[in-house]
């Protein structure tokens, strides 16, 4: 949901000022959406704030409007809108599964609609994107990127790619103004001959942006790729950057890291090419974290052949991919977790093969890294297809991480069975180290507000209260007409959704409004 800050035109009314303090520190932290694979367009897979516990489940929606049975893509994840968890799943019509975007209201559970959309390739468990900007949620299935109404479903846009999509997930960007775009990466996962495409988001809008809504803008080859999830972010000099793994040359070359221009209207050559220093190819995503001159990527190989260990674990320059270090890891597609500390987690492994289901984690050093510890050698989490998410703990920003189990099978694209919360202080096996642990769900989470959504066999679970509501007005936007709204007695008053109309709604509406107001008002400086 589009959210223009209520400072514009100060026209907030002096009494509409007094948050309570404790409201406002609350608000000011509070993450209320997760709209992309790993939670943004970094890939980092932190989240601001600690759901509640997971004891039972808030709701879990397992049928569509007619009453038939969700079958939910089992690896691919959740993401969440103020209002809406949305996921990819099917129903059976006519004897066939037809595949759909299904939107779930967070607060009541009600399935608001269900888009439908192509039959994904390969049972991949791409995760769509929320273009919050344009209000609509964007899903890549089969060789096509599809666009729908974030509040109804109603089709937007569709662009045919040159080949299917098989477990990479869009990008969307939200700050090239008018000039928006959608990056996603196809499937040639046996030749050399994968792309990245640029797709436009923005409406069209001469001479700044001549392209139509899902119109390429531009591809460009980056060798093999399978579930090449990109990421993006500005580099030191702030250039918008979009940076992508490749398997390389399958069988013969090792994978790259490649890093383009993000805001060019034709094909652009890579600004730098990093290529892995052990033969190994990357089949999954790679996190941006830090910033300024201080960012880095993180990203992960899968080795086929070989024990344990025989994938590796790197880390890069944003700005120029020069090579910092690289450790050996358990094979894995994940994408790595910058967590607290200078540690990185990452969810590894498959059950056979010389491998095993683990969660690694490992202390960055600065020009070097060791493994801190490695659950496979007590209990069997997480997994190759697997995204887990992180949230602060007791001592401070991701500090805990939330975690599923992929299936011991061999229908790794089955959805997890268990779902762990556990203390990334503590290691493996030590009393506290699993916080919480739950059957029957799992898959690659969301985290929004104190809420946790995840999908498992039983549909799509949500844990923890309902979420805020700050679109008193119900046009769609958070914006100070909703505090107006609110002092005028009109529209849905009970912000914070515990069943009465109170102060603190105004409070909890107000922080809302004046979130960010500090650092804008810095313009940048220190």
């Amino acid at each position: 949901m589009a959210r223009p800050h209520a400072r514009t035109g100060g026209a907030l009314r002096t009494g509409l000022f007094a948050a309570l303090a404790a409201v406002f520190a609350q608000n000011a932290l509070a993450q209320h959406e997760w709209t992309q694979f790993a939670g943004s367009a970094a890939r980092v897979s932190v989240s601001a704030t600690l759901p509640a516990p997971l004891t039972v489940p808030a709701w879990t929606r397992s049928t569509d409007a007619a009453g038939r049975a969700i079958t939910f893509v089992g690896q691919a994840g959740v993401v969440c809108s103020r209002d809406f968890a949305i996921a990819v799943g099917s129903v059976v019509i006519s004897g066939s599964p037809q595949f759909r975007l299904f939107a779930v209201d967070r607060r009541t559970a009600a399935l608001r609609w269900a888009a439908p959309i192509p039959t994904p390739s390969l049972s991949s468990w791409s995760t769509p994107a929320i273009d919050t900007l344009n209000n609509t949620v964007i899903a890549a299935t089969g060789r096509f990127i599809t666009a729908v109404d974030l509040f109804t479903g109603q089709p937007r846009w569709q662009t045919e790619l040159d080949r299917e999509v098989v477990n990479a997930s869009p990008l969307v960007t939200s700050d090239l103004p008018l000039t928006n775009r959608v990056f996603i990466t196809d499937f040639d996962g046996f030749g050399i001959s994968g792309r990245l495409y640029c797709i436009n988001a923005d409406p069209r809008r001469i001479p700044v942006n001549p392209y139509n809504p899902g119109e390429i803008v531009w591809s460009t080859p980056i060798g093999a790729t399978s579930g090449n999830t990109p990421a993006y972010a500005r580099n030191t000099f702030g250039q918008p950057t979009v940076f992508v793994t490749s398997v390389g040359e399958f069988s013969f070359a090792p994978g790259l890291i490649l890093a383009f221009p993000a805001d060019t209207t034709s094909a652009p050559f890579p600004s730098w090419v990093f290529e892995n220093p052990k033969p190994e190819g990357f089949f999954g995503g790679l996190c941006v974290a830090g910033s300024g001159s201080e960012q880095f990527i993180y990203a992960a190989s899968y080795a086929y052949f070989a024990g344990i260990n025989s994938g590796n674990l790197v880390k890069v320059r944003a700005d120029d991919g020069q090579l910092v270090w690289s450790v050996d890891c358990n094979r894995t597609s994940s994408t790595p977790i910058p967590v607290a500390d200078n540690r990185i987690a990452v969810s590894t492994g498959i059950s056979g093969f010389g491998s095993r289901r683990s969660i690694q984690l490992y202390r960055d050093l600065g020009s070097s890294a060791v493994r801190v510890w490695d659950s496979g050698d007590v209990t069997p989490l997480g997994g190759w297809t697997h995204q887990p998410a992180a949230a602060p703990g007791l001592g401070g920003a991701g500090r805990t991480l939330f975690v599923g189990t992929i299936p011991a099978s061999s229908d790794v694209a089955a959805p997890c069975t268990d779902l762990y919360q556990i203390d990334l202080d503590k290691p493996p096996g030590t009393s506290g180290f699993i916080m919480q642990h739950i059957i029957g769900g799992g898959s690659t989470p969301a985290l929004a507000d104190a809420n946790l959504y995840t999908v498992g066999a039983a549909g799509l679970i949500a844990f923890g209260p309902p979420p805020p509501d700050f679109d008193v007005n119900g046009d769609h936007r958070v914006d100070v007409d909703d505090l107006y709204a609110w002092g005028q007695g009109r529209g849905n008053r009970d912000v914070n959704q515990d069943g009465a109309v109170t102060l603190a709604d105004q409070s909890a509406l107000e922080a809302e409004l004046r979130r960010g107001e500090i650092e804008d008002m810095k313009g940048g400086r220190p």
